[in-house]
């Protein structure tokens, strides 16, 4: 990120770049998508066709470390042609734990 756009976008917590599978649901249709980033506020999605701005969705996110999907539900904050920006809502402290999990470093890299 640039020093003039980080001046212009600013992010109260912090993402990890992570490259896992999800599925995103956005009403009755739902959409294999990849997370480009992933962090406690939110996510960033790289996806084929962008849900509208302000559009209630639902990512069960994928992952070794996990038996079920992890369901976390948000709204599209910002969109463009191939990603779109999610901020979480509602999210307990199960998911948040899960969440800090997947994003932790790896301490056997």
């Amino acid at each position: 990120m640039t020093a003039e756009t980080s001046k212009r976008h600013f992010r109260r917590l912090e993402r990890r770049g992570t490259d896992l599978p999800a599925t995103v649901e956005l009403g009755v249709k739902t959409a294999r998508v990849r997370l480009h980033d992933l962090g406690l506020g939110g996510a960033g999605v790289d996806c084929d066709l962008c849900p509208a701005l302000g559009a209630a969705v639902t990512l069960a996110v994928e992952a070794q470390s996990l038996w079920d999907p992890l369901l976390l539900r948000g709204e599209v904050a910002w969109s463009a042609p191939t990603r779109f920006g999610v901020r979480f809502v509602d999210m307990n402290a199960d998911a948040a734990g899960a969440v800090l999990d997947l994003v932790a470093p790896d301490d056997f890299e």
